[in-house]
């Protein structure tokens, strides 16, 4: 295949938003780079694509060698490409988005990557390139989703009780959102099953989170 052609050529590359919730905090995902630019620097895990793959297929292999993470549900989030987010040259990302439930599994750096390391989402780290605005940006829009698409029941471990999902909600949302309502479109979605003569929920389904929507915002 031949992908020469007369029009300038951007560089593309992908980055994860890989969050989690612990303690009662949420926590993000970042890598120190061992490379130029920004060396030393801390950073969203990320890198170029390969010419034969998909953008998924990209993200999935840039997770897996510079965290050691591998089979999380990556989902595409966003787009940044403004001119001189890369004193390497002209370059757009796109976004990836990830959660990970207890028991969480450990992170490995590897490739061009130094160091791995969760952050609380509070306390982060001076960033490279433009990953400040890039993580800003990203959940002010992620909560749309985490609410409309239920994609919030991919914090929670398998076996959670409904005061775990309020917890998690008001950490997210605030006060305003009712997790009940949360409850009964995950239980109408079959995403989630109430365990018989308890007060707990069991995750039944995993996967196509991204199919689901519902206008309770």
């Amino acid at each position: 295949m031949s992908f020469t052609y007369r029009y300038p050529r951007p560089m593309v590359t992908v980055d994860m938003l890989m969050l989690r919730f612990r303690e009662g905090k949420i926590e993000l995902l970042l890598i120190q780079r061992d490379r130029p630019p920004y060396q030393g620097k801390w950073a969203l895990p990320g890198g170029f694509i390969d010419m034969e793959e998909t953008l998924q297929q990209s993200a999935e292999r840039e997770l897996r060698e510079e965290t050691g993470l591998e089979n999380v549900p990556l989902y595409q989030l966003s787009s940044f490409g403004d001119p001189g987010r890369d004193p390497r040259g002209r370059t757009i990302t796109i976004l990836f988005g990830g959660f990970l439930p207890p028991p969480f599994p450990t992170v490995t750096a590897g490739d061009d990557a130094r160091r791995a390391k969760w952050f609380l989402l509070d306390r982060l780290p001076d960033l490279a390139f433009d990953h400040s605005h890039v993580i800003n940006t990203a959940l002010q829009e992620l909560k749309e989703h985490l609410f409309c698409r239920l994609w919030i029941f991919q914090f929670l471990p398998e076996r959670f009780s409904a005061y775990d999902l309020k917890v998690l909600c008001e950490v997210w949302f605030g006060a305003k959102i009712q997790h009940e309502i949360l409850l009964n479109e995950a239980l109408k979605s079959a995403i989630i099953k109430r365990i018989s003569n308890t007060t707990f929920y069991r995750i039944v389904m995993n996967k196509d989170f991204g199919k689901i929507h519902f206008t309770g915002f």
